[in-house]
């Protein structure tokens, strides 16, 4: 048998090896060129995914400023400190970083949770001490994913006198962040007041950077070959409220008073003060609310947190006398001469009603009615209107209507009406006489100090009232282009020339007669209009208005004190506007000077 040469053999199998060889090289040449070629930018895109790290540049918010320039809320440095869940997401690495922050563990593994299906660096600190930061740095290299950054927090120098005004601003919650919102965890939102009303305005466009990392997540610096993309800072804003003179009223109302002070200028509806007191520090919320902060300023009993000139309503008192005599003149109920007799009391089917001047009045007319608030009068011509026309009177003042100001969450105060009565006390619940108490602007009828500063303003403007406005101007932080806000909005109060003229002589009386409940708000150098208030309080000591305007012909401001349990308004609250009033006159130089030789 011929048997195959042991060369042919060795031929064979050296081919077959080559062949093996060659299949081998352009496996793996194809499958680089896959690698490198075609999806060669997805894995460089992990590789660097591993190095390079998307760094969010938060922006610049928007200034705030009021009308004369001068700052109410800007940003300040701050340290935050960050944590990358993809890096620092071990018991042994969350341990050590709550121990150095002096924080809970399960906080921590919440907003890491929370970061990790968004997306997003876990925010663990927004506003670090110093000493916090410290420690961080000074345990840096054990730690895993931990930064600081620097950032920007928001400063109000007036601190807890524009606190309701200004508001809070907090860091957004995680059901704030959908797939169109603007926000990211950790971005901070206007909460309350000015910083929620103008959030748009004033929040910008966040920026990025690209930023090299080690194999724990250490942040080693920006990377060269690739460019940030700088934040747009927010636009400035700037109020009708003159910082001086909101922090004068904030001072007058003092730290052991509860009220509000409104100061408006009836020429154009600017608001020029609007106090509230208490209040909050909005510094201690510019980083984010703390629990136990937040849980103290809810369950206090003064209520800090609400913006009295136009979330409180309270029965308006005797400022409301105005409304009720207005309609009356319109509808031909009184003329200005016609006379009522007080004798102290007044009885409406067996049951008294009282004024507050126990020997009475005497004889009195519409004028010297409002110069001496004299009720029973009132009581009289309350009767004659009836509930349903002296409530369409009193809402086409103003009353039960917000007044539209540019800040969120206002009241509108209320009238009731006949249906009002009927749903709250029954058809048989309440009887005529309840008008008599509407009348002199007690009972159910409910204001803000807001809408009687405004409703003031409107007399002494002639009868036209204007929508009052927070904000005048945003303007553009890197153009200086600047955008009005809205336009001045007025409308014409319904009484006639004739009623707004009768009114206005009555109310300059008030504070110039030597007889008139409101001779406390006198201004030496001009002339002063407006109405005092006492308000009966079923929880304690009655509560205190006045509402004045000056100069008494042609104002440029209309101020309303409102103090609670503060007791009678001419006593209490006249002298808060007084000093209002004179310090806005004699900046303007509208105050008469005394004595010299042209005297």
């Amino acid at each position: 048998m011929h048997r195959p040469a042991a060369g042919s053999d060795n031929d064979a199998r050296a081919l077959g090896a080559r062949a093996i060889f060659l299949l081998v090289v352009v496996l793996l040449s194809a499958r680089l060129f896959y690698l490198q070629v075609i999806n060669g930018a997805h894995y460089l895109s992990l590789a660097d995914s591993n190095r390079v790290k998307l760094s969010v540049i938060r922006a610049p918010r928007g200034l705030i400023y009021d009308r004369a320039g001068r700052i109410i809320a800007q940003d300040r440095a701050a340290s935050t400190i960050m944590l990358d869940p993809f890096f620092g997401a071990d018991s042994a690495n969350v341990l050590a970083v709550a121990g150095l922050l002096e924080a809970d563990p399960q906080d921590i593994w919440r907003k890491m949770a929370a970061a990790q299906r968004r997306k997003d660096d876990c925010v663990l600190d927004p506003d670090a001490s110093f000493a916090a930061v410290s420690r961080i740095e000074e345990h840096r290299d054990m730690l895993k994913g931990t930064t600081r950054r620097l950032s920007l927090r928001r400063r109000y120098p007036a601190a807890a006198a524009v606190g309701n005004l200004v508001g809070y601003i907090a860091e957004v919650s995680e059901r704030e962040i959908g797939d169109d919102s603007p926000y990211r965890m950790g971005d901070l939102i206007g909460r309350s007041g000015i910083e929620r009303q103008y959030e748009s305005v004033l929040r910008g466009e966040r920026g990025f950077e690209f930023l090299q990392v080690d194999a724990v997540g250490r942040e080693l610096g920006p990377l060269a070959e690739r460019s940030a993309i700088p934040p747009v800072p927010g636009h400035d804003l700037r109020l009708a409220i003159d910082i001086d003179l909101q922090t004068l009223a904030w001072d007058l109302l003092g730290p052991d008073r509860q009220g509000a002070v409104v100061a408006v200028d009836p020429r154009r509806g600017d608001v020029l003060a609007l106090v509230s007191r208490p209040s909050f520090d909005p510094n201690l919320l510019g980083a984010g609310v703390g629990r136990a902060l937040w849980a103290q300023l809810n369950s206090d009993s003064l209520f800090p947190l609400l913006n009295r000139p136009i979330q409180c309503v309270y029965p308006p008192g005797s400022t409301f006398k105005i409304v009720t005599a207005g309609a009356a003149l319109e509808e031909g109920i009184i003329t200005p001469s016609d006379r009522k007799i007080c004798t102290g009391a007044f009885l409406l089917g067996g049951r008294p009603f009282g004024c507050w001047r126990k020997t009475g009045h005497g004889s009195v007319d519409l004028r010297r009615a409002i110069v001496e608030s004299c009720d029973i009068y009132f009581y009289n011509i309350g009767l004659g209107l009836g509930i349903e026309r002296l409530g369409r009177w009193a809402h086409a003042v103003g009353f039960g209507e917000p007044t539209g100001i540019d800040l969120p969450n206002e009241k509108s105060g209320l009238f009731p009406t006949v249906e009002w009565f009927n749903r709250a006390y029954g058809r048989w619940g309440w009887s005529r006489g309840t008008v008599v108490n509407l009348a002199i602007g007690q009972g159910e009828v409910l204001a803000t100090p807001l809408q009687l500063a405004v409703l003031f303003g409107a007399v002494g403007n002639d009868g036209v009232m204007f929508t009052p406005r927070i904000a005048l101007e945003s303007r553009h932080p890197a153009t200086g282009r600047r955008t009005v806000l809205g336009e001045p909005k007025g409308r014409r109060l319904p009484f006639s020339a004739k009623t707004i003229r009768l009114l206005k002589d009555a109310l300059t009386a008030v504070t110039e007669d030597p007889d008139g409940t409101g001779r406390r708000s006198r201004v030496e150098g001009v002339v002063v209009a407006g109405k005092t208030g006492t308000a009966q309080n079923p929880h304690g000591e009655d509560h205190a208005w006045y509402v004045g305007y000056a100069p008494a012909e042609n104002p440029v401001i209309s101020v309303c004190a409102f103090v609670e349990r503060g007791g009678g308004g001419g006593a209490v609250a006249a002298p808060i506007v007084q000093k209002v009033m004179e310090a806005w006159l004699a900046a303007r130089g509208l105050l008469a000077v005394s004595g010299g030789p042209d005297a």
